[in-house]
């Protein structure tokens, strides 16, 4: 899953190669205006507003993953078992991520310590691992032809699609100021994409909602997919 947050400059470079408008040109612009104003091919011009469907949790998520890799890496610095530590993970990918709920920063940074001892002593290889407390990692270990110790940390997951909410939020919560036509584009990019049942709600939202919405139409696209998921009306 990707951790990063992909500036509206790449989202929409992505999103106008598959566009069949023929985008032949786009810049960006800042509130009032709608985010986009691109140049198509029959000449005339439109403007294009961008939102990321990301529950918020998962926003979270991503944000704790930099600072829980940098955190480990510190500790290990100081630490008198960096060296017993380097030599058993040499050649390992560790992953972790929290089992049950996010972890507090403090608490995680309090923990860095048993939780490398518990790496050393007792982590299973292989399967996944639970390391226990009142917020529980869980993680895996895999060996390979890997310059380790690597760590990585997935705070990804199937979370609540929240498209509802960013529909609702451009639709009446926003003005903007712009002679050009407007469409939503609606992307997904650090949350996992959504199942059918949620698509076909929002575009039922959609139908039921666009004639009051400044509005013309509605882009659902995947960048991870690469995938235009729902357009609305249909071209």
């Amino acid at each position: 899953m990707p951790e990063y947050k992909l500036p509206e400059e790449e989202v929409f470079k992505s999103f106008a190669k598959l566009c069949p408008y023929g985008i032949v040109s786009f810049n960006k612009r800042y509130p009032p205006e709608p985010d986009m104003i691109c140049q198509i091919r029959d000449g005339s011009s439109i403007a294009f507003e961008l939102t990321e469907s990301i529950y918020n949790i998962v926003a979270k998520r991503q944000e704790d993953s930099p600072y829980m890799k940098f955190q480990i890496g510190n500790y290990l610095n100081k630490s008198e078992l960096k060296q017993v530590f380097e030599e058993k993970f040499k050649n390992a990918f560790i992953t972790i991520y929290p089992h049950n709920r996010i972890l507090s920063r403090s608490y995680f940074r309090n923990k860095i310590g048993d939780f490398i001892k518990f790496l050393i002593e007792q982590a299973p290889e292989g399967e996944e691992f639970h390391f226990p407390g009142n917020y529980k990692f869980v993680g895996e270990i895999v060996r390979g032809n890997f310059q380790g110790p690597i760590f990585d940390t997935d705070f990804g997951g199937d979370f609540n699609d929240c498209v509802i909410e960013e529909l609702e939020k451009k639709f009446f919560q926003k003005v903007y100021s712009t002679g050009l036509p407007i469409e939503l584009l609606v992307f997904y990019h650090m949350q996992p994409g959504p199942i059918q049942s949620d698509i076909d709600e929002a575009v039922g939202f959609i139908k039921e909602n666009l004639v009051d919405s400044p509005f013309r139409r509605v882009w659902i696209y995947s960048i991870r997919e690469d995938n235009m998921l729902a357009i609305y009306p249909e071209i």
